[in-house]
């Protein structure tokens, strides 16, 4: 049974994160969001009309966010100097938001360059943007968009990402030794740096035991964990899948097998990207009051993505995106559920989908398949096709909400498998074979989708 219409959702009290879309003019923004956040289908994106002025699109999937859209940069920029950088110091108002926002304020950005034109003018303007930026708040990550990849090859696609990637880290090493700090980020360097560890992490093997990303100042969601947690607490990197599967109350089929402990990477993580709190010289800048050895090549939280919108790059690359912003731990606590499912129940490849805008929130650390993302990804969007049929339905003659699910053999030995989590989230799964009990994977998807929830409603309380 297909996933219903989702109905309106209560404003959350948990105060949405801001992430900027810059670039310069006819680079995609407004594509982009239009595509993943509006449903437009891909070839109406040559209607659109270029932004004249900054707005916002409020978007709630897991944790709420905003984004902010305005009219694209010009070509033109100061690149550096000691007296411009004092100047913009001074300000702290960030780029492209009409003065409606501080840097302080922000929590990701998200440059994009257009690859298929000359790209050194945009490489300009986003070194002035990381300066800029990164002077006011060391925390705000950043997403380099190299778009409009899909009219390239290849060979040349990967090229151009490489060169991208090589240009903007020289330019951020040769900045390093005049780069100041603003007065306002010492505070937040000394809040990182003193900052309590993640939650502990969860399950299968080394691998998946990473640094968490941090968040803003979103507070550690260990200290009201859901109750299908609360026998992991003090247990540590200890947990095994076994052991994190009884404490969530899921229950293993007889036979054996199990899933790789490889975690997923994103398209291009640059080298230092992932921090548990500040990097190591910018926290020595904080501690000492000086900005003495900072390396901007490496303490700037960058990742490159090479994104189209007509394929499901896009997608993938916001899904990265949003899960960066998840709060201390999440991510981990996420991948530990989906890392249990599959082990109880021999998963190939287990996602939580946001299905209106087919990201994805978390999977389990098996190594990343694009393909079977595209699987999975064109199934949520064939489901939503018949949502209206079915949004009429109400609760059971028991009072209980009811819940859509599917099963579909897509391949004598592919099986895809869809369970509804809420309106707007649910679990996909692919197994190479037919499950050896529908009811026993039900249940355990039925224990998982209750932790899934209380964890939901603790991210934004």
């Amino acid at each position: 049974m297909p996933v219903s219409s989702p109905p309106s959702r209560p404003a959350s009290p948990l105060p949405p994160q801001n992430i900027l879309l810059l670039g310069l003019r006819r680079s995609g923004k407004s594509s982009l969001l239009s595509v993943v956040y509006k449903a437009l289908p891909p070839h109406e994106t040559l209607f659109l009309d270029s932004t004249l002025r900054s707005h916002h699109l409020d978007v709630c999937a897991w944790e709420p966010v905003r984004f902010w859209d305005g009219p694209g940069l010009s070509a033109s920029a100061t690149e550096g100097g000691a007296g411009a950088a004092a100047a913009v110091q001074e300000k702290g108002k960030a780029t492209g938001t009409a003065g409606g926002l501080e840097w302080t304020q922000v929590g990701a950005v998200i440059f994009v360059i257009d690859a298929q034109d000359d790209y050194f003018d945009a490489l300009a303007r986003l070194h002035s943007v990381l300066l800029d930026a990164y002077a006011h708040n060391p925390e705000i990550l950043f997403h380099v968009f190299v778009h409009k990849v899909d009219g390239l090859s290849d060979d040349y696609k990967y090229d151009t990402q490489r060169d991208i990637e090589q240009r903007v880290l020289d330019n951020l090493s040769d900045a390093s030794a005049s780069f100041t700090f603003a007065p306002c980020a010492y505070e937040i360097l000394r809040q990182s740096a003193a900052a309590a560890p993640a939650l502990p992490a969860l399950p299968s093997g080394p691998a998946s035991a990473v640094g968490a990303r941090p968040a803003g100042d979103h507070t550690n969601p260990a200290s009201a964990s859901a109750s299908a947690f609360a026998s992991l607490a003090g247990q540590g990197n200890a947990m095994t899948s076994s052991a994190l599967s009884r404490a969530a109350g899921l229950t293993p089929e007889t036979h054996t097998a199990g899933s790789s402990g490889v975690r997923d990477v994103a398209t291009s993580p640059r080298p230092g990207g992932s921090h548990i709190a500040a990097s190591s010289s910018a926290a020595a800048a904080a501690g000492s009051g000086a900005p003495t050895n900072v390396n901007l090549d490496t303490d700037v939280r960058l990742t490159f993505h090479t994104t189209s919108i007509f394929d499901s790059s896009v997608n993938v690359a916001f899904s990265r995106m949003l899960q960066g912003l998840l709060q201390r731990g999440m991510e981990e606590t996420l991948e530990g559920l989906c890392n249990s499912l599959c082990s109880a129940n021999k998963l190939d490849k287990v996602f939580l989908f946001d299905v209106p805008t087919r990201t994805y929130i978390a999977a389990d650390t098996s190594p990343f398949d694009r393909a079977s993302f595209d699987v999975a990804s064109e199934y949520v969007s064939f489901l939503t096709r018949f949502a209206d049929l079915y949004s009429t339905l109400g609760a059971s003659e028991t009072g209980e909400t009811r819940h859509a699910s599917s099963v579909s053999r897509l391949a004598p030995d592919t099986t895809l498998a869809f369970w509804q989590i809420d309106e707007r989230l649910a679990l996909l799964a692919i197994l190479r074979t037919q499950p050896a009990s529908q009811g026993m994977l039900d249940f355990n998807v039925s224990l998982l989708r209750r932790s899934l929830l209380e964890l939901r409603d603790l991210s934004r309380a």
